[in-house]
This record gives structure tokens, sequence and C-alpha cells, in this order.
């Protein structure tokens, strides 16, 4: 009888351990697989972060120049009679703009 409770409280011990590596093994590949995941989400995020900004640079420019020959336009049509060059216009114009930013 003390044999076989020996032989049992061993094999439980055993199996306690067997289960706490498991535990922790599985643990730190949870923990590992986290990290990974958090730096790529992180590269991600930074890289939409970064096409965010050049797309609203890319935005800006176009509308300035919308802005830029809207501008003409009007000046052509408000000085129908004076000829003024398109240069000259052009040149006052983004004086103009780079004024306003």
């Amino acid at each position: 009888n003390d044999e076989y409770e020996e032989t049992k409280k061993n094999i439980e011990n055993e199996a306690r351990q067997i289960i706490n590596h498991l535990k922790e093994t599985t643990n730190k590949k949870i923990t590992k697989s986290t990290e990974l995941l958090k730096k790529r989400l992180e590269q991600k995020l930074e890289k939409n972060e970064q096409e965010i900004i050049n797309k609203k640079k890319k935005a800006l420019k176009e509308i300035n120049k919308i802005s830029l020959n809207l501008s003409e336009e009007i000046l052509k049509k408000l000085s129908n009679k004076k000829k003024i060059k398109k240069n000259t216009l052009k040149h006052l114009i983004k004086k103009n703009l780079k004024e306003v930013d």
C-alpha cells in the first residue's frame, strides 16, 4: 500500500510538472506572438499614417492647382479688355497663394 501511495504521489508530481511546463511554454508562445502582432500592427499604422500625410499633401497641391486655374480664368474674364500675359497672371496668382499659406 505504501509503495502504491508513493508511486501515485510521484506520478501526480510528474503530471503537475508536465502541466506547469506546458503552461509556461504556452504562455511564452502567446507572449511572443502577441508582441510580434503588436509590432506588425505598429508598423502598419505607421505606414498608413505616412500614406495619409502623403495623400493630404497631394490633395493640397491639387487644390492649389485648381485654385490657380480658377483665379487665372477669373482674372482673364475681369481683365478682358486689358491684355495681360499668361505668365504674368500665373506669377501674380502664385504670389497671392503663397501669401495665403
